[in-house]
């Protein structure tokens, strides 16, 4: 789903705000791949920016001493930028998932990349019916010889008809039809 789907909730000249009111309401956002700009940007600004200082040094030699000066510098970088979501893979880099606060528990929220597990390997694959990769490659190759079977057993010969233009000709076009051919009017001599 991509945020362009809310907008159907947005009020004319209301800037987003349906969207905007609707996607406060989630109290956790999960992000996999985002192939829209819109998506890109907003997930971006929620995600937020960190802080990143710099320090430069300057030195300046004079005959009798040296002068050291140093500064700080700080400026605020988004933490994932725009085009970093275009090379995210969820099975590799996992979900980026932003949890909101929960009744003023601390530790609760936050910006969190999440690993995606094969649902196989995870202690609950027993209530879903799941299996390792071969087990579920069986069940694969024998669903689909089931569809084969089915489609087997099923007539798709689908009878065309043409209808018979010389059956419903009478002899006198037919004769007609013959002396105006000159292919066939050579046969017709020929007959005659």
């Amino acid at each position: 789903m991509n945020l362009s789907q809310m907008n159907r909730y947005n009020k004319p000249g209301d800037n987003s705000a349906g969207r905007e009111e609707l996607l406060s309401d989630v109290g956790v956002k999960v992000a996999l791949a985002l192939g829209d700009d819109t998506d890109r940007k907003w997930f971006t600004d929620l995600v937020g920016k960190r802080s990143v200082r710099t320090q430069s040094e300057s030195r300046q030699r004079n005959r009798d001493s040296t002068t050291i000066g140093r500064s700080m510098n700080e400026t605020a970088d988004d933490l994932i930028h725009m085009w970093d979501w275009t090379h995210r893979s969820p099975d590799v880099d996992g979900a980026i998932v932003v949890k909101a606060k929960e009744n003023n528990a601390d530790g609760r929220n936050g910006v969190f990349r999440m690993p995606l597990v094969d649902a196989t390997k995870t202690p609950a694959k027993r209530f879903f019916g799941l299996g390792t990769k071969e087990q579920e490659t069986k069940k694969r190759l024998a669903y689909r010889a089931q569809l084969d079977a089915k489609a087997h057993s099923v007539d798709l010969k689908v009878p065309t008809w043409c209808p018979d233009f010389e059956e419903f000709t009478s002899e006198e076009t037919q004769r007609n039809q013959l002396a105006n051919d000159e292919v066939s009017a050579w046969d017709l001599g020929a007959d005659l």
